[in-house]
């Protein structure tokens, strides 16, 4: 039989996607989402549903929170360097939730290390790996 699909109608100004399965059929006049998600938190967001020959209808507006902490990413690449001397272009990374949005309150230790062709550590590291990190939070990365 026909189906009833659903999709995003307004988010607020917020470019989010809709994960899991937008188009379900109807069991016994009543159509049941079950695994539907949104990727990018944010406010007033609606959904419209649709079946062709019926008129759409959209959800009141709701908000979607952020996610717990769950990923790195690479905000800013570090620059060429020379020995003994800091990064000219520092790196920096993001805490992120599962869906890309930047955890602002997120408290913890971000530990680096330096890799080389495909070798686990820098040779003129110590045996550990651990890179000196100067400043205290903004991590500068000494390199050397």
């Amino acid at each position: 039989g026909p189906s009833v699909s659903a999709r995003i109608h307004q988010n607020g100004a917020i470019y989010g996607s809709m994960w899991g399965n937008g188009s379900v059929s109807p069991q016994a006049g009543t159509v049941a989402f079950s695994n539907l998600a949104l990727n990018l938190a944010g406010q007033k967001y609606s959904l419209v549903f649709s079946a062709a020959g019926l008129r759409p209808v959209v959800s009141t507006a709701f908000d979607v929170a952020k996610g717990a902490a769950s990923q790195l990413a690479v905000h800013r690449q570090p620059g060429h360097g020379r020995v003994m001397h800091l990064l000219p272009t520092q790196p920096a990374v993001e805490v992120q939730d599962a869906g890309g949005n930047i955890i602002h309150d997120w408290v913890g230790k971000v530990n680096v290390s330096i890799r080389m062709d495909g070798t686990p550590f820098h040779p003129a590291l110590p045996p550990n790996g651990a890179a000196q990190l100067l400043g205290a939070t903004d991590a500068y990365l000494y390199e050397g």
